[in-house]
């Protein structure tokens, strides 16, 4: 009977404050799902930590609302913290993607934040801003791969840049990375659409010259569409590595592909579309039965 009195009582969940509204998280559930489930919208879209818009501030820290789930009581933030950069120059890499060099001074980057993403907007009191992938870091410089949008107002502002232009940039962010690996990897396949072929050979580079394997490229653009820029970039990466296998495949011949594979112990390295993405979200099991590892970011 004693007992009774003397139980813990049970804690309920953790206390979510957010400018959309306060609510609760359960132990078993997301921050996202917690909100949704106390009909508080918080911004999202995917649900599957793909698209970052459900990106949010804890603690100084980045996480995605739809992944995280809390053990304590939190704040979320959305207040971004911007640095001004400069224009360094604009390069035409193929029908509709540009290379765009920045210097930014009051950011210290290092090379492992190479696959990272900034968030980039002319202007820090509107909300047009969009994220763009890192594909090289050197000093104070970066390097984007930027794909032009017939209504993209950032991207098609970002064409029109002249050098020495101001802009507004956040710090690197995002897990888009190499990982520490417990067994040298027996293969690299880079698996990319559009411009997020770029920092996809970025990583693919780092990794083959780590551990010295042959890597296998696929694109799931139309090879027409890319032109001069996938010839471009399997041109350079061919100087530094000799490639296995380089295809254009659709999302169904991935997925194929996936299923059909005998790789064991490769690394995945995916920078594509919503839908590439969610591809590999449903084939985890089966790469992680052939012990291999996916090396993911949204782009």
């Amino acid at each position: 009977m004693f007992g009774l009195f003397n139980r813990k009582k049970e804690k309920k969940g953790f206390n979510i404050t957010s400018r959309y509204g306060n609510f609760i998280q359960k132990e078993n559930e997301t921050v996202l799902e917690g909100a949704l489930r106390q009909n508080i919208l918080l911004p999202h879209n995917c649900r599957v930590g793909t698209c970052r818009r459900c990106e949010v501030f804890i603690n100084g820290s980045t996480v995605l609302a739809c992944q995280f789930s809390s053990d304590s009581d939190i704040t979320l933030e959305y207040n971004k913290q911007w640095h001004k950069a400069n224009i360094d120059n604009i390069t035409q890499l193929g029908n509709d993607i540009i290379k765009v060099g920045l210097f930014a001074p009051s950011i210290e980057f290092d090379e492992e934040q190479e696959g990272q993403y900034i968030d980039l907007t002319f202007d820090k009191q509107k909300s047009s801003q969009r994220k763009y992938s890192i594909v090289n870091i050197n000093e104070k410089h970066l390097i984007l791969h930027v794909k032009k949008h017939p209504r993209g107002e950032v991207s098609n502002l970002l064409a029109d840049s002249r050098h020495g232009q101001e802009i507004f940039i956040s710090q690197p962010q995002g897990e888009f990375r190499l990982p520490n690996f417990n067994t040298t990897p027996s293969t690299g396949l880079a698996i990319a659409t559009g411009s997020g072929m770029g920092v996809a050979l970025t990583l693919l580079d780092k990794l083959c010259s780590k551990y010295l394997i042959n890597p296998t490229i696929i694109s799931t653009s139309r090879k027409k569409s890319l032109g001069k820029y996938h010839d471009l970039l399997i041109s350079d990466f061919k100087k530094k590595h000799p490639i296995t296998k380089d295809y254009c495949m659709n999302i169904d011949e991935v997925n194929n592909y996936l299923k059909s594979s005998q790789e064991s112990n490769a690394t995945y390295i995916v920078c594509g579309t919503p839908e590439l993405n969610q591809l590999f979200f449903d084939n985890r099991v089966l790469i992680e039965k052939s012990r291999s590892s996916i090396v993911q970011e949204s782009f």
